[in-house]
């Protein structure tokens, strides 16, 4: 134990943890967003300094690739897909054990992608496009918000504004409530929104009269 425990394991992960035998196993992880989750889980059980700077090195080789942005949105899947994606890698930076000023910097190059990402496409935009009822448009974002798609900051707060747009337009309620004839059952479909927007901070709106 003690000391020499601690010295045995640095060694004995040292020869695991080498240059190329992480390319290697990096080589067969599919996207490059799985790369890179899979570089911060390796991270987070590495023991000893000299390690921990031959998984750095990987990180801050992707991150300073100039054609990274491009290259972690290739491919085929929708623009929520693609907002989750980002939104996933978020949140294994902010969870994964990096120094500070590393994880800042890192989890700030992938919300400022994910703003590019939502003005590039007009995804808010897109969705006011769509001929649906205000209630589908708005639990469509609700369900985006609750899917984990965008990363809390002003991303999330302006999917939330949009929430609190469609909600409070004056034909909501009615293409929320409208086709339900009883009074129990309105009341039961408010109590769902409810709890739903309560999990957003998002107000109730009070119902037309």
């Amino acid at each position: 134990g003690g000391r020499r425990a601690l010295e045995f394991i640095d060694k004995r992960m040292g020869r695991l943890l080498s240059e190329e035998g992480i390319a290697d196993y990096i080589r067969n992880q599919g996207s490059l967003a799985e790369k890179v989750t899979r570089l911060l889980e390796i991270y987070a059980v590495t023991f000893g300094p000299n390690n921990k700077k031959v998984i750095e090195g990987f990180l801050q080789r992707y991150f300073a690739d100039e054609d990274f942005d491009r290259r972690l949105l290739t491919g085929e899947g929708s623009g929520a897909h693609k907002l989750r994606i980002l939104a996933n890698l978020y949140r294994a930076i902010v969870a994964a054990p990096l120094g500070t000023a590393e994880k800042g910097a890192f989890a700030q190059k992938i919300s400022a992608m994910q703003t590019a990402f939502i003005t590039s496409t007009r995804f808010f935009a897109s969705i006011e496009k769509q001929v649906l009822p205000t209630a589908k448009k708005a639990f469509q974002v609700i369900d985006y918000c609750e899917e984990g798609c965008f990363i809390p900051g002003d991303n999330l707060e302006k999917a939330k504004a949009l929430v609190r747009h469609y909600t409070t337009r004056p034909d909501f309620m009615d293409s929320y409530l409208g086709h339900i004839p009883s009074a129990d059952g309105k009341r039961e479909l408010l109590a769902t929104l409810k709890e739903r927007l309560d999990k957003l901070g998002i107000p109730l709106p009070v119902p037309q009269r």
